[in-house]
């Protein structure tokens, strides 16, 4: 049994519905953007190959969308309801409205809450050295969760650091460190601006 590390990548959402059907209404929108550069993650860009999640969805997959990653605050999944389409130029996910909250919507409406993430394992990835920064992209992942978000968490993450370094890349910054460690406070309790880092799990796969 190997060890995988659960990755999360978030992005600005470009739009969400809410739509009146005969079933009642829908929040769709975008949970996944293909071929699309992220931002830089510290020496490193990442893109989603267009074939990354065809294994996931086409198999029994049962994908969870949470309220900001919480898992205690779920909001549906595929067994109960979620739909995700693949496209073009991205995964598409379609909810039931009355599966929010009224604030939940308010938020998602008015633009408050406005990025989507979306958390994975990789199975499989290509870095080209070639290019400056560097690029990783991401060619098999198991999509596990979808979530709206406040905050961007698109840093570095010691899981890409690791598969950098097992294809001979070194990832050089000047001030991100690979480490998913939370700073410690300086002794004098000065408040300094950190750059929020992107939450890695351990799990068994």
């Amino acid at each position: 049994m190997k060890s995988a590390t659960y990755e999360r990548r978030d992005y600005n959402v470009e739009k969400i519905e809410l739509r009146d059907t005969d079933e009642g209404q829908l929040i769709t929108g975008m949970a996944l953007p293909f071929n699309r550069d992220s931002q830089d993650l510290g020496g490193f860009v990442e893109r989603i190959d267009p074939g990354a999640v065809d294994r996931t969805l086409l198999a029994n997959s049962d994908v969870v969308m949470l309220w900001q990653h919480d898992s205690t605050d779920p909001i549906t999944r595929e067994s109960t309801g979620l739909k995700l389409e693949i496209r073009d130029v991205g995964v598409y996910f379609e909810a039931q409205a009355s599966d929010f909250t009224e604030r939940q919507l308010d938020l998602l409406q008015r633009g408050v809450v406005k990025q989507m993430s979306f958390g994975f394992l990789t199975v499989r990835d290509e870095w080209q050295q070639e290019t400056e920064p560097v690029i990783r992209t991401l060619l098999d992942i198991d999509l596990r969760e979808i979530s709206p978000v406040t905050w961007p968490a698109y840093n570095q993450t010691s899981v890409a650091v690791r598969s950098a370094e097992s294809v001979g890349i070194t990832l050089v910054t000047d001030d991100t460190d690979a480490s998913d460690e939370v700073p410690q406070a300086k002794s004098d309790n000065t408040m300094q601006e950190t750059k929020l880092k992107l939450l890695t799990v351990d799990m068994d796969v």
